[in-house]
């Protein structure tokens, strides 16, 4: 009932009842008056209660109203006002405020942490809602296609123009994981993506993109197929020639003039079979540590003798070896893999000579040791010195295999060098020569 209809009410009943005590000054009392009185007294009594309730109600709907918004405002803020009343519906409003506040504090600090650990990603990463605009990206997935930084709200679609990734984004309707290995770009690098979808509730809220280079993990996979089937040639080679030399001799008599050459043969081509495996064992583990050996200061002079002994049976007639070395010059570096150096080094510059001269000089200039290797032999074509410290690459394979070499000489001094933070060069001219370079790293001081 409104409150007009009962104050109209009220009205009327207290008027019954002035009318009712005038009419007695007058008029004797009788039963008629009596219950007028009595009527009017209890409309009167009755539309004050209900007047009163109606009040209550609208002062509770009023304080109602006055909770939810406030409520509202503390949900949507994530704080709570300062100057709330002491009633009891605020003091519990300040109590929820509080509790939402030490949530909000407690999921931005983790807000924080997750986003801080996807952005240091080294994958691409972006989140897409179910409308396909953008929740999340992150700086590395910006980097991949040439983004600003903010693209929260915008559709994905509209900004990358990728077709993995819109087919990623297709098959996520169909499956929860999908996955596309080793896809080349046009750039030459390789990608590998991957789409995840998103549910909350048995409900689909989204899906996340995931890129990751993997351009080197596709090349070395395909350099460790290569090794393979390298090493599998160059086993193959040396052991067919034992077998069928072997074979012969079983039909041979000892004193036959063959038979010697035969056995000669035999242990020639054992010896480049143990030099292969000495070779690929010492690559293997130059490659599986990366680490240094313990170095040690070295005198040079000693050895560049011991691989110049050792190299000497090696030269042509026309070749002549040539040394050049500082006066009491020492390196600090590991022994063994100081000798692999020179002995590599030259041993290959010999193979490639066949008129001049292959020197080795070393000397230490501004602080740092530097050692060159310098040929006069048939060189290296431009177009192929990129490769030279490849394994098993040789510029001339014919030459190479005829003189015993296994084509991973390079190769190892390649990995000792940069193992040691040293620094190598190479600089050849087809026809003239090749010179090697190599700048050891920076000495330590000598106590």
């Amino acid at each position: 009932m409104e409150a007009n209809s009962l104050r109209t009410y009220l009205f009327l009943s207290v008027l019954i009842q002035i009318f009712v005590i005038l009419i007695m000054a007058f008029v004797t009392l009788n039963e008629v008056m009596i219950a007028f009185l009595l009527l009017s007294s209890v409309v009167m009594l009755v539309t004050i209660y209900v007047l009163l309730h109606t009040k209550a109600a609208k002062a509770i709907d009023r304080a109602e109203d006055d909770v939810r918004k406030i409520a509202e405002e503390i949900i949507s803020t994530g704080k709570y006002p300062s100057d709330l009343p002491d009633g009891m519906y605020f003091s519990e409003l300040k109590r929820l405020g509080r509790y939402i506040e030490r949530i909000n504090l407690k999921y931005e600090g983790r807000k924080g942490q997750l986003e801080a650990i996807l952005n240091s990603l080294r994958n691409g990463l972006v989140a897409i809602d179910s409308e396909g605009k953008i929740i999340f990206s992150n700086p590395r997935f910006n980097e991949m296609y040439h983004l600003r930084r903010d693209l929260k709200e915008t559709h994905l679609t509209s900004n990358v123009y990728d077709k993995n990734i819109l087919e990623i984004i297709d098959s996520l309707e169909k499956e929860s994981f999908v996955e596309k290995k080793f896809v080349e770009q046009t750039n030459g690098l390789i990608y590998t993506y991957r789409g995840i979808l998103i549910t909350s509730l048995g409900k689909t809220i989204g899906k996340i993109i995931s890129i990751e280079n993997v351009t080197k993990v596709a090349n070395l996979d395909s350099m460790k197929q290569t090794f393979v089937s390298n090493v599998t040639h160059e086993l193959k080679t040396p052991l067919t020639s034992i077998r069928g030399f072997a074979e012969t001799l079983q039909d041979m008599e000892p004193n036959d003039e063959k038979f010697k050459e035969f056995l000669s043969i035999i242990e020639r081509e054992a010896e480049r079979l143990n030099n292969l495996i000495t070779d690929i064992l010492l690559l293997s583990e130059l490659e599986a540590t990366g680490q240094p050996k313990k170095a040690q200061w070295v005198e040079v002079a000693p050895l560049v003798e011991e691989v110049t002994t050792l190299v000497r049976h090696q030269l042509k007639p026309e070749v002549k070896l040539q040394v050049g070395l500082d006066n009491d010059l020492k390196v600090y570096f590991d022994s063994f893999q100081f000798r692999q150096i020179v002995l590599n080094l030259v041993s290959n510059a010999i193979k490639y000579t066949d008129v001049g001269t292959v020197e080795i000089q070393m000397f230490e200039e501004q602080g740092r040791v530097i050692l060159q290797v310098i040929d006069t032999g048939i060189g290296i074509p431009d177009s192929e010195q990129g490769r030279v410290f490849e394994r098993f690459y040789r510029v001339d394979k014919d030459r190479s295999r005829a003189t015993g070499g296994t084509g991973l000489g390079l190769s190892i001094v390649k990995h000792i060098v940069e193992n040691n933070r040293c620094q190598i060069f190479l600089d050849s001219k087809e026809g003239k020569g090749t010179t090697v370079t190599i700048v050891f790293a920076p000495q330590p001081k000598r106590k």
